[in-house]
């Protein structure tokens, strides 16, 4: 190991009371559970201990699953350094066992380069190569009528695939994602009516041999209990999230992110909670419920341990992006024309977002730049679409793009009070007191 690991390591390990011994599997569900309440640095000493108990029993399934879970503890904290040492000290002992290319490894390392290091196109290979290795091994084991190394590789298979759908959406490819997440659904369904199908199997049988194995599979789907009920709390997250990121239905996502809080509450998991306050937070301000947002936002931040650096980030990053610093310009300004984040900040309406609506976002630099003075339709077309006007072509599209304007930034379009029309062009009124943020 680095000698500054090794030196983390027995620090942690220390911390454990002695009197447990070395039971694994208490340490890793101690940890666990600590883990998902949200108490990460208490979580380290005992998944460190279990990851080492783990090694000397060469348990590496049960190896790499706590080492997903110190990457994520130690990014939670901003430990980075500390997770890069702890990668070399993982891949140390995958050479030393000649276990570096199995797709629990590869899943692991994928799943390290797309949250650590940000390199997608490493971590995609990864995958690639992961899932291959965990079909060849399903397939292996039907060949062979081994129901218990059938079960390892369906875990496998399972794991690869909720770290594509993680690639999928931090790589912003939402349909790739979402067909990773419905392929998942199936393989959970799959893995409940196998569990009830051995339950049974178990219950009806006397045979010695059959009981055996029912009892080796029924062990192995138990250790992986906890995984499968993250990765279905995964699952929905992940679908309200493309809501609101891909398909704009605010709406449907708040809908489904009040079911995940409800259920991260049931089961104590105070790791999802702040996600889920600050993503429905995001979604009042979509839908101009501007009082709620801040509630919910405020709630967040109750629920957030002070130790936990990459969510305070992310929520400083939040409160940046969706202007909750911006009540005293939008009590000063009646419009804020944000060119950077590509949004429009109306002092009753609140946050509109313009990303990709780049015709929209170039009539709103034009009216707002130029407040007070009309615009003809030819000067509107040379500007906005860098063409030169035709009364057939474009007259139409001046109408309807102003009017899709209007209905964003109006608080009555039919009574527009921003957007008006002379006898010599379309302006932005000259009353309106208008920022410009580049």
């Amino acid at each position: 190991m680095p000698k500054d690991f090794e030196s983390f390591s027995q620090t942690q390990s220390s911390q454990v009371p002695l009197f447990k011994g070395k039971d694994p599997l208490y340490d890793f569900e101690m940890g666990s559970l600590l883990f998902k309440s949200g108490n990460f640095k208490k979580s380290l000493p005992y998944l460190t201990k279990a990851l080492q108990i783990f090694l000397e029993k060469k348990d590496f399934s049960s190896y790499f699953s706590c080492y997903e879970l110190m990457i994520q503890a130690l990014y939670e904290l901003g430990e980075k350094e500390t997770v890069k040492q702890l990668k070399e000290s993982v891949e140390k002992v995958c050479k030393a066992h000649h276990i570096s290319n199995t797709s629990r490894a590869l899943s692991c390392s994928a799943y390290y380069n797309i949250y650590i290091e940000k390199d997608f196109n490493k971590a995609k290979k990864e995958l690639n190569t992961a899932l291959k290795i965990a079909f060849d091994k399903h397939d292996r084991s039907i060949k062979a009528d081994d129901s218990l190394k059938q079960t390892m590789a369906r875990f496998d298979i399972m794991k690869c695939l909720y770290a594509y759908s993680i690639y999928y959406f931090e790589t912003e490819d939402y349909k790739s994602c979402l067909q990773e997440l419905n392929n998942l659904k199936i393989l959970i369904q799959d893995h409940f009516k196998l569990k009830q199908n051995v339950e049974l199997d178990h219950s009806r049988t006397n045979n010695i041999q059959e009981l055996q194995i029912c009892h080796s599979i029924l062990e192995e789907l138990k250790k992986n209990s906890h995984y499968i009920q993250k990765v279905q709390l995964g699952i929905k997250f992940t679908s309200a999230l493309i809501e609101i990121k891909y398909t704009k239905n605010y709406k449907q996502a708040e809908k489904l992110l009040w079911e995940i809080y409800e259920e991260a509450n049931k089961t104590n998991n105070s790791f999802l909670i702040p996600y889920v306050l600050c993503s429905m937070t995001w979604c009042c301000i979509k839908l101009q419920n501007k009082k709620q947002a801040e509630m919910l936002f405020n709630l967040a931040k109750k629920n957030a341990n002070q130790e936990r650096k990459s969510l305070w980030l992310y929520m400083e990053e939040l409160k940046k992006q969706e202007h909750f610093d911006q009540t005293k310009p939008t009590e000063t300004y009646d419009i804020v024309l944000d060119l950077k984040d590509c949004v429009i900040v109306e002092k009753e309406k609140g946050c509109i977002e313009l990303k990709n609506q780049f015709i929209l976002i170039e009539l709103s630099k034009l009216f707002l730049l130029n407040h007070g003075v009309a615009h003809s339709k030819e000067k509107i077309i040379q500007k906005v679409w860098k063409e030169d006007y035709s009364p057939e072509i474009h007259d139409n599209k001046i109408y309807v793009t102003i009017k899709r304007l209007r209905e964003m930034i109006e608080t009555n379009s039919c009574k527009p009070k921003y957007i008006c029309r002379s006898h010599l062009g379309y302006y932005f009124s000259k009353q309106a007191k208008v920022l410009i943020k580049e």
